[in-house]
């Protein structure tokens, strides 16, 4: 995309037929480094079938499942089990009946869902 003022020089260009440039005359450029000294393209993630970018999910860790866990899961059913229950049936039961059970049981799960992601999307893209 062009400046506006180079933008404005074309117009004058067109209009005109010659444009000169007052003032000093600019040094020439150095030419331009390929790609690869640069820095690396991104079409080195992309799945062959289609030109979507695609994101491989960083390897499964227990750690980041509980991470994950008390960030997002524990405080849902938390808030779940607190407005949605009656205020008299909130004993320790009801508490690891409804939110520490299901909290437990998601880490593995997640554990096991981020890993099989990952390996399908590595799989996919031929990594």
């Amino acid at each position: 995309m062009a400046t506006k003022k180079q933008q404005k020089r074309r117009r004058k260009m067109r209009v005109h037929g010659t444009y000169l440039r007052e003032g000093p005359a600019q040094p020439s450029r150095a030419p331009r480094e390929g790609r690869s000294a640069r820095r690396p393209s991104r079409t080195q993630g992309r799945s062959g079938r289609g030109s979507r970018w695609v994101r491989v999910p960083p390897e499964a860790t227990f750690q980041r499942s509980l991470k994950r866990t008390a960030t997002l899961v524990f405080p849902f059913l938390l808030l779940i089990w607190w407005f949605l229950g009656k205020s008299q049936d909130h004993s320790v039961t009801t508490f690891v009946t409804t939110v520490i059970a299901p909290s437990l049981l998601f880490v593995p799960f997640d554990y096991y869902a981020t890993g099989f992601m990952n390996r399908m999307l590595k799989r996919r893209t031929g990594q």
